[in-house]
C-alpha cells in the first residue's frame, strides 16, 4: 500500500505539474492550481520517486546495470569526456536555425515569458531540450548549456545502444563494447549532431527509448515498478505529442 500511495502521489503531482507549467494546458487548468508554485508540485513528484528508488535499489540497478556494468560506465564516461571540450569551447559553432528557435524558447522559459510544448514554426520540434537548457542557462552561457544538454541526451542514446547490443549478443561482450566505443568516438557528422542545439528529435528519442525499454522487459521475462514508471512516462510523452500534433 505504501508503494502504491507513493506512486499515486508522484503520478498525481506530475499531472498537476504539467497542467500548471505548460501554456497549452491553460484551458484545462483549475483556477486554484494557478496559485500553486510549480516548484512545490515538482517537489511532491520527486520525493515519492526518491523514496521508492531508495527502498528498491535492486529494482533500479536491474534496469541500469548488469555483469558488464563496468564496460557500460566506461563507454558513457568516454562519450562525455570526448565531447566536453568541444561543448565548452565551440558551443556557438553548433548553432542551427532550428536550434536558434529552440534557444529562444529556452530563454523564454528561463525568463518566465512562456512555457511552450513545441517550438514555434517548427511543430515537429519538442521543447524538452529547451526546458533543460533553461535551467542550466541560469548558471552558464546558453549556447554551452544547449551543447551540454545535447551531450547528456547522446550519452543516454549510447547507453541504450550498448544495452540492446548486450541483449542481442549476451555471449559476446565485445559486441556491445565495440558498439559503444564506435558511438563514443563517432564520425564527424554524428559527433556534430551530438553537440548540436537542434531540438528536432523528440519523437526519435521517445520511440527509441520505448523500443529499448520494451526489449529489456520482454527479453528478460520480468518486470518491476521502475520499468512500469518508465513506460507510463513514455506513454505520456507520446500522448502529449500526438495530442498537439494532430
Amino acid at each position: 500500500m505504501k508503494r502504491r500511495g507513493a506512486a499515486s502521489l508522484a503520478a498525481a503531482s506530475w499531472i498537476l505539474l504539467v497542467l500548471r507549467w505548460f501554456d497549452a494546458a491553460a484551458p484545462f487548468r483549475p483556477a486554484w492550481l494557478a496559485s500553486v508554485p510549480p516548484a512545490v508540485l515538482a517537489f511532491l513528484c520527486a520525493i515519492p520517486l526518491f523514496v521508492l528508488m531508495t527502498r528498491e535499489r535492486g529494482a533500479v540497478s536491474a534496469v541500469f546495470s548488469d555483469q558488464s556494468s563496468q564496460s557500460l560506465w566506461l563507454v558513457i564516461t568516454l562519450t562525455v569526456l570526448f565531447r566536453l571540450p568541444l561543448a565548452w569551447q565551440g558551443a556557438a559553432g553548433y548553432l542551427t536555425p532550428d536550434g536558434a528557435l529552440s534557444g529562444i524558447v529556452a530563454l523564454h522559459v528561463r525568463d518566465g515569458i512562456d512555457h511552450l510544448v513545441f517550438v514555434p514554426h517548427v511543430p515537429y520540434s519538442g521543447s524538452l531540450k529547451s526546458h533543460l537548457t533553461a535551467a542550466l542557462a541560469a548558471l552558464i552561457d546558453p549556447a554551452r548549456a544547449f551543447a551540454l544538454v545535447s551531450v547528456f541526451f547522446y550519452a543516454l542514446f549510447v547507453a541504450a545502444v550498448y544495452r540492446l547490443a548486450r541483449l542481442a549478443a549476451p555471449d559476446r561482450p565485445w559486441v556491445s563494447l565495440a558498439a559503444g566505443l564506435y558511438l563514443a568516438f563517432a564520425p564527424a557528422f554524428v559527433t556534430r549532431y551530438s553537440l548540436s542545439n537542434d531540438g528536432n528529435y523528440v519523437e526519435i528519442l521517445a520511440l527509441g527509448m520505448a523500443t529499448g525499454v520494451t526489449a529489456i522487459i520482454t527479453l528478460d521475462g520480468e518486470s518491476n515498478w521502475f520499468e512500469g514508471v518508465q513506460l507510463l512516462a513514455l506513454y505520456g510523452m507520446l500522448a502529449v505529442a500526438a495530442f498537439f500534433l494532430v
